[in-house]
């Protein structure tokens, strides 16, 4: 039960599988966004150099 500790409050009301595939999705989201971010660095940077 170490993982609960954490989320004890969703863990109550929510399956094992639905809090793992939400920590899934807020990864790929995360890892999405930061492609993005790193996306608009390398135009800025482009548009700056031209």
């Amino acid at each position: 039960m170490q993982l609960s500790i954490g989320c004890k409050e969703c863990s109550d009301f929510h399956p094992v599988s639905l809090k793992n595939k939400k920590k899934y999705v807020l990864i790929i989201s995360f890892y999405i966004f930061f492609l993005g971010c790193l996306a608009l660095l390398f135009l800025i940077e482009t548009m700056v150099n031209t």
